[in-house]
Parts: structure tokens; C-alpha cells; sequence
């Protein structure tokens, strides 16, 4: 960790707070469901995947 926070300043606070989440335990409630995604978001994912 110290290279990165010597090299890479932005990972390592991200790392920061990233690792804040990891007590976070999903539910069901949490997912989105696919039939219900915009189809803007859609394409979006769609563009993502692709390149």
C-alpha cells in the first residue's frame, strides 16, 4: 500500500473507502431486475461491454 499511495494518490483513498463496505450484506431487495432496466441503461451496459 505504500507504493500506492506514493504513486497512485486517488486508488489509495478509494481503496480507502472501498474497503468501508465490506461489512455490506445484500438482500434480494437489493438487485435490480433485468426485465425492468431503461433501455437506456441498456445500451449503456451494452457500449460497456462492448469496448
Amino acid at each position: 500500500m505504500a507504493i500506492t499511495a506514493v504513486r497512485a494518490r486517488r486508488v489509495f483513498a478509494w481503496t480507502g473507502i472501498v474497503e468501508d463496505l465490506t461489512g455490506l450484506e445484500p438482500t434480494e431487495d437489493d438487485w435490480f431486475d433485468l426485465t425492468e432496466l431503461p433501455a437506456t441503461l441498456k445500451a449503456l451496459l451494452g457500449e460497456v461491454g462492448r469496448v
